[in-house]
């Protein structure tokens, strides 16, 4: 069948009741510069399946909203977004129940209204890929990264095409939200994890978790797009009270799949690290110390006495005591 980029499977009127094959999630805040890029990039896709997107636009107020509803207009068969009138973000609510209810595609696939794709054919890669391995219901591929001083940078991950887990966790590798495809029937209808979903900062952490207990990952070596670096609410959140929502996620995470995964989700050197290095930037000594100490011991405790010779544990130090000795005394 000849692929059909989405804005001309959108011209064609689909047949009353036609449902989407995959649902592209979309959420962006403010990003009046970058929506049209990341919409456009949606709608130059070409597949041979019908495609919907769901903008969550978490009630921006610099016109972000108007340009969605520009193509809202132009392509209503297309579009069902949710629009706020309050932010949602800013009033500690979660902005995740609708991607558990809105959605009407076999598949999901998420972006930011920040970042956008560069591949037109990356739904299709993605939907075949998951069709023809069905012991595999989460893929992801390689991307760039934007930085904020214009530099792009393309990452290249050397992974297997199929693996658990475990594996991508050993490698350390977390997949960029903007390539990910996943099968919608997974978003399980758990309490649980609803409501970890909900507290957590970082939803993509509970999600690869949440989604591959009982699978396989996917990686396509595609690059399919770019993320802008410092743009996101992500980005922008206040550091310390990232890393320690990150600590209390992961002891949530840990107790839910049976410390299956404890080698890595009871490691918390690197929060621990920077919530004390933070905190010496914002001059309160006493709580940078404190935090200093719990790092130090948990490396001791879990890694070794070896492991405080590390070169990352002498960088961090290094670091945390020139911003102490520049910052702290003045």
């Amino acid at each position: 069948m000849k692929l059909k980029s989405t804005k001309e499977i959108t011209k064609q009127n689909w047949p009353e009741g036609t449902k989407p094959v995959v649902s592209v999630f979309n959420w962006t805040y403010n990003h009046i510069d970058y929506i049209k890029e990341s919409i456009e990039s949606i709608l130059i896709q070409k597949t041979n399946f019908p495609v919907e997107i769901i903008i969550h636009d978490d009630a921006s107020t610099d016109g972000t909203k108007e340009i969605i509803l520009e193509y809202q207009e132009k392509y209503p068969q297309l579009f069902r977004n949710i629009l706020h009138t309050e932010n949602q973000w800013g009033q500690g609510k979660s902005i995740m129940k609708p991607l558990f209810e809105k959605p009407k595609g076999k598949y999901i696939a998420l972006t930011h209204g920040d970042d956008y794709w560069t591949d037109p054919y990356k739904l299709q890669k993605q939907f075949d890929f998951l069709e023809k391995n069905k012991l595999c219901n989460y893929v992801f591929t390689n991307n760039s990264v934007l930085h904020s001083n214009g530099e792009l940078k393309t990452i290249n991950k050397n992974l297997d095409n199929l693996f658990d887990l475990k594996y991508l966790l050993k490698k350390r590798i977390m997949p960029p939200t903007l390539t990910l495809m996943f099968d919608k029937g997974l978003l399980i209808n758990n309490i649980q994890w609803r409501h970890l979903i909900k507290k957590a900062f970082n939803v993509d952490w509970v999600l690869l978790f949440m989604l591959n207990q009982n699978s396989k990952i996917g990686f396509i070596k595609d690059n399919t797009g770019v993320y802008r670096e410092g743009i996101g609410i992500v980005s922008n959140t206040n550091v310390i009270y990232k890393m320690k929502n990150g600590i209390e996620t992961n002891k949530k995470l840990n107790t839910m799949t049976n410390f299956k995964y404890n080698e890595y989700l009871n490691d918390n050197r690197f929060n621990y690290s920077e919530i004390s290095y933070y905190y010496a930037r914002e001059k309160k000594f006493i709580n940078s110390l404190g935090w200093f100490f719990k790092t130090e011991f948990h490396l001791i405790t879990f890694h070794g006495i070896k492991s405080i010779m590390s070169d990352w544990n002498k960088r961090y130090i290094k670091n945390s005591f020139n911003i102490i000795f520049n910052r702290t005394t003045k």
